[in-house]
């Protein structure tokens, strides 16, 4: 199967690109991270793959609606209480 028939299939059957996929899986990745470690966002950016924070912020807000910080301040409130 060529790269383009199996992103064909994939758009048709999940109504998303290989692309929309990673970026799931890293955003996925990241939260885990963001909540059971202490490390800083650089290294967590470059730990899922990004180039760097800020990209990594960026891609993290799209998908979230949030900032990482907000969200490892978030979870780890719940966390508390």
């Amino acid at each position: 199967m060529s790269r383009r028939t199996l992103e064909r299939h994939l758009q048709s059957k999940f109504a998303v690109t290989p692309l929309q996929l990673q970026h799931y899986a890293r955003i996925k990745n990241a939260r885990k991270i963001l909540i059971n470690s202490k490390q800083s966002l650089a290294a967590i950016a470059l730990e899922c793959g990004y180039y760097d924070q800020a990209h990594f912020n960026n891609h993290f807000k799209e998908q979230t609606g949030e900032t990482p910080e907000a969200y490892r301040h978030r979870k780890l409130d719940r966390l508390k209480n």
